[in-house]
């Protein structure tokens, strides 16, 4: 994977927190993964919310976080979050 840095993130992703830019080399889902540098996306299952262990993908490496959530537990102040929204629209058969 090519890598990017917040900067870049955050013109994709207008609405987040403060941060100061860092390089992303990794993306991850998965709270247990151990990594270097990653952006860690926290993913609602039907048995599991990943938002639940954030703080465990930061011990293991995440810089920063891309979450559909505007408000979260367990995020260090100052810790980057950006944030996104899809906006479904409803279609007629």
């Amino acid at each position: 994977m090519e890598k990017f840095d917040l900067n870049f993130l955050a013109s994709i992703f207008p609405n987040h927190t403060d941060y100061e830019n860092k390089e992303i080399y990794t993306i991850f889902r998965d709270s247990r993964e151990k990594v270097q540098q990653g952006l860690f996306i926290p993913i609602v299952g039907e048995r599991f919310d990943s938002h639940e262990f954030i703080s465990q993908a930061i011990e293991n490496g995440a810089v920063a976080i891309l979450s559909s959530r505007t408000e979260l537990t367990q995020i260090p102040e100052g810790f980057p979050v950006f944030m996104w929204t899809i906006r479904l629209k409803r279609f007629k058969h």
